[in-house]
């Protein structure tokens, strides 16, 4: 059979988990004689970073030649058999791993788990595909069975980046009741505003002061 690509949208982080991620899961189009169970899965050691969607082929993601990054770090990716993770530095930025669920393998499938936001390439025309803002992944496995390991099969999946929403925002606020009260809560993410910070002023504009992140 054919894998099934994949698609996450970094729309769908939750930013007020403790441990926000988004994650998807897709069938692997494998079909084995006589409901065998003996066969292993295993990544390969070759993974592919494409600027656009899955029919992109461009490969310079930032127009420099550097490699995907996350908060601007670049990710380095770690193979272990069937799991494969993405790190900036020491933190996770996603894992994907290779599910054999039953004899078969007709129900073997991977996932796909994002912890981290991904710093996408700067978008050009909306016509092109290569300019459309997502950053996909190829990524190779291989069935491996009674010492015989089979031709590598590719799968993809791509992330959209998150849409940031334009215009006046009006939120009000009851100076007389507790912080604590939900309409006196909300929640403004720094990454899509000018130079991924947001200031404040309160003397008409002359000097502002910029709001500090929980990290």
């Amino acid at each position: 059979g054919t894998p099934v690509n994949a698609k996450v949208d970094e729309d769908d982080f939750v930013i007020t988990d403790t441990t926000p991620q988004i994650s998807k899961s897709e069938n692997l189009g494998i079909t084995t004689p006589n409901t065998d169970e003996g066969y292993t899965l295993s990544f390969d050691n070759t993974i592919k970073v494409f600027k656009g969607d899955a029919t992109s082929s461009e490969t310079n993601i930032y127009g420099d030649s550097t490699g995907l990054k996350s908060g601007g770090v670049e990710i380095t990716y770690e193979v272990n058999g069937d799991t494969i993770t993405g790190k900036a530095g020491t933190e996770t930025v996603f894992t994907i791993t290779l599910n054999k669920n039953a004899a078969g393998g007709s129900n073997d499938n991977y996932t796909y788990t994002q912890y981290k936001n991904i710093d996408h390439p700067v978008a050009g025309p909306a016509t092109d595909n290569v300019n459309d803002d997502d950053i996909t992944f190829e990524f190779g496995f291989n069935i491996n069975d009674q010492g015989q390991k089979s031709s590598t099969q590719t799968f993809k999946v791509t992330v959209n980046d998150t849409m940031p929403v334009s215009g006046i925002k009006e939120v009000a606020v009851v100076e007389d009741s507790l912080s604590t009260t939900p309409a006196n809560t909300f929640i403004i993410s720094q990454e899509n505003f000018k130079d991924g910070k947001i200031e404040l002023s309160n003397d008409g504009g002359s000097t502002y002061t910029e709001l500090a992140t929980n990290g």
